[in-house]
């Protein structure tokens, strides 16, 4: 397979408006990815590729490879490439690489990277912010955008109150632009509230009563759910008691804990 078929899927996966920007996407992961991990398996991944794509790999000097963290990563890349979505463009290329790559080799760069990378170089998911309102309205939320944004947020703070920083910010990287804020900013260690407290505190937030509250909190945590990967989203919902399964999906309350 050559160039244009990996830009081909990096378009599938990533939706960016042409051949052209696919590339410079393309380019701006490797050549951030090359400076993450060392000069050698930079070029093991790149005898892989088509050359042209490859060459993204093996144009960095090896020597200027350093450790830095994801938000770094996705930096470096915004500033190569005119990409709205810096990680929706990493994970488009992941996708890529899946396809162009072998398994062993991809699980060989993996092995150089943190945990934090996962929700980067991890393809096939995250979600557009009109396909997350549209989940909200089927799972049974408010149909507006305004008034889903609305219930977003509400949930979204309450959550980030309730999990544990590191776990909150994972999950911030699935969801779409802004509305990730209050994982992305959660620190330390959370209270222990119960559900209807959760509940209460996004009725409040929302301005509506306890009983729209539940629903929004189910619509919206169903949309992270099917934003995020299901490992992570499992991993953020196993700090959560069986009760909360009243309101969303909980690990606990599937096993009737």
């Amino acid at each position: 397979m050559g160039a244009d078929d990996f830009y081909g899927t990096v378009q599938l996966e990533g939706e960016p408006a042409s051949n052209e920007t696919a590339a410079e996407a393309t380019r701006a992961v490797l050549t951030t990815l090359a400076e993450r991990i060392t000069g050698g398996e930079a070029e093991d991944l790149a005898a892989e590729l088509p050359d042209e794509v490859g060459d993204a790999l093996t144009n960095v000097d090896p020597d200027e490879a350093e450790e830095f963290s994801r938000e770094e990563f996705l930096n470096r890349v915004e500033e190569r490439a005119d990409v709205d979505d810096p990680l929706a463009a990493a994970r488009a290329v992941a996708a890529a690489l899946g396809e162009h790559a072998s398994d062993a080799e991809l699980a060989n760069v993996c092995e150089q990277l943190p945990g934090e990378f996962d929700t980067v170089l991890e393809p096939g998911v995250g979600i557009a912010a009109g396909e997350f309102y549209d989940t909200i309205a089927e799972r049974g939320g408010p149909e507006s955008r305004d008034e889903a944004r609305t219930a977003t947020a509400a949930v979204l703070e309450t959550l980030a109150e309730r999990l544990a920083g590191g776990e909150a910010r994972d999950l911030a990287t699935y969801v779409p632009g802004d509305l990730d804020v209050p994982l992305k900013d959660a620190e330390g260690d959370p209270p222990g509230f119960g559900v209807d407290e959760f509940v209460a505190r996004v009725a409040d937030r929302a301005g509506v009563d306890d009983d729209a509250a539940a629903e929004y909190t189910r619509a919206v945590t169903d949309a992270v759910g099917e934003a995020a990967s299901g490992a992570e989203f499992e991993d953020a919902m196993s700090q959560l008691p069986g009760e909360y399964g009243t309101v969303f999906r909980s690990p606990d309350a599937a096993n009737g804990e």
